[in-house]
């Protein structure tokens, strides 16, 4: 018996985001038949006069919503001296912000949760996505990749910390990181337009 499922992009890119057992299934163990290169948006149902730059506004904007979610619980667990949880949702924010990044710039972004992975492909599409990560000569890479073993970390590993003079840097690091995201999410939406 066969089982065939036919899915709209913006629903397995959704899906996926969110780690639908189905899908986490597939693509662990599924075989890819083949790859649509086409812009996420344009087989996405939606009313007549709905243009691709509203649909693709429309999916930042939920982005920016989860963003902050994690941005807001970031600032709680710090006020309760929790550097643990606080460079965990950090973490989140920042890979939520890569995905928000290859959606918008690439049509769709990748079912991995490793910021590492998704940083890479976000750079690889704009090389100025480097500059959040470095300031003046001192490099955050070592950091970084703290802040990439924070998820993993904070749910196994009870000896995982994160100082709180580390999640002051890495927030500065955040924070150019969205500002550019932001900036560079909006031009291509206005290019839709």
């Amino acid at each position: 018996p066969v089982y065939l499922r036919v899915d709209h992009a913006r629903g397995v890119n959704g899906a996926v985001r969110h780690k639908s057992p189905f899908y986490h299934h597939v693509l662990s163990r599924g075989r890819l038949l083949y790859e649509d290169g086409s812009n996420i948006w344009a087989s996405d149902p939606a009313p007549e006069d709905t243009t691709p730059a509203a649909r693709a506004q429309r999916q930042q904007d939920q982005f920016q919503v989860e963003i902050a979610a994690f941005m807001a619980k970031q600032r709680q667990f710090f006020r309760q001296e929790n550097c643990r949880r606080a460079g965990a949702q950090l973490r989140n924010s920042i890979e939520a912000a890569y995905h928000m990044l290859l959606t918008t710039l690439h049509g769709h972004s990748y079912p991995e949760t490793d910021i590492a992975f998704l940083r890479a492909r976000a750079e690889a599409l704009i090389p100025d996505l480097r500059q959040p990560w470095f300031h003046g000569a001192e490099s955050y890479e070592a950091e970084f990749d703290r802040l990439r073993q924070a998820h993993g970390g904070t749910h196994r590993f009870r000896q995982y910390k994160m100082s709180e003079a580390e999640i002051k840097r890495l927030s500065l690091c955040q924070k150019r990181l969205l500002k550019m995201a932001d900036k560079l999410c909006q031009k291509k939406i206005e290019g839709l337009g």
